[in-house]
């Protein structure tokens, strides 16, 4: 569990790989293999720069530290799992007295990479048998205390963070803004201030926090091209466009802001925006880790 908490706090998603992603039919995706499964020299040092990984690559970290933990011990196995259909690689761990699945990044919910950093419960780890409940007590003991619900702990954390002064003064200076929109930019500030959370992690938390107070209708997803060294390497991160009030609203993940948004940012010259479906990449254009 220690190492497991580690990796999640000491890595990000690397979102950038799923501007990569080509659906190949209903549940069912593709990925080109040379995005941190097979990869040379250069990538290796790319990655020494900064903290983003994907699934194969932090897959191999818990596999590599669990089998050095148990100094090859016979009585454990371990492994690393492939899904084929979603491309998706995480930890399988068996052993006489329980069988887990480990997965820091699981796609369907908020990734424990971000979970964990945000003081909620571990929900990557799945015990399919432990008939002593031997890991089952670890994994209770280890999320005692813990949130499972994105939107209760920040909830938790605005009534107990941002001081009523500080209310006041919003209330003040964003009068025309309605209470949403005050609320997402409190829950933004938190995450960003008080837990360190990253871009991806941002949007996935922020996402789910829209999705339960204003509907899946109410949001899009939309592409964000960064600024980058290299002219050759794009970067690409995720950001949501809400519809509050009958006005749209962005929730900048990579400036960690949540402002008004006009559509013709889509159109003007060198545009950062993109709308999610127009993005389409070479599987052949280069990308070296950066």
């Amino acid at each position: 569990m220690l190492i497991f908490e580690k990796l999640c706090k000491d890595y990000i998603y690397d979102d950038n790989i799923l501007s990569y992603m080509r659906k190949i039919d209903d549940d069912k995706y593709a990925l080109p293999d040379w995005y941190g499964r097979n990869i040379d020299s250069d990538w290796r040092e790319n990655r020494e720069e900064h903290n983003r990984r994907v699934c194969y690559e932090v897959s191999r970290y818990l596999a590599k530290a669990l089998t050095e933990v148990f100094n090859n011990n016979d009585k454990f196995n371990i492994c690393i799992l492939w899904d084929v259909d979603l491309t998706h690689y995480y930890v399988g761990l068996t052993c006489d007295e329980y069988t887990i699945t480990l997965d820091l990044d699981d796609f369907d919910k908020i990734k424990d990479l971000t979970r964990l950093k945000a003081g909620l419960t571990a929900e990557g780890i799945v015990v399919l048998e432990d008939s002593e409940g031997k890991f089952k007590n670890a994994l209770d003991k280890f999320n005692n205390g813990r949130s499972r619900y994105a939107i209760k702990k920040i909830n938790y954390e605005i009534k107990n963070t941002i001081s009523q002064q500080d209310i006041d003064i919003q209330n003040n200076n964003q009068l025309e803004e309605p209470d949403d929109v005050i609320f997402l930019r409190n829950a933004i500030e938190i995450l960003k201030e008080k837990f360190g959370i990253d871009s991806q992690g941002l949007f996935e938390y922020m996402k789910e926090i829209v999705d339960i107070k204003l509907g899946t209708e109410a949001r899009k997803k939309v592409w964000k091209k960064l600024d980058e060294k290299s002219d050759k390497e794009i970067r690409y991160i995720r950001c949501l466009i809400l519809d509050i009030d009958n006005k749209k609203y962005i929730i900048d993940v990579d400036e960690k802001v949540i402002r008004s948004f006009d559509d013709e940012e889509f159109t003007i010259d060198n545009a950062k925006f993109i709308p999610f479906k127009q993005l389409s990449r070479d599987w052949n254009e280069h990308y070296g880790g950066r």
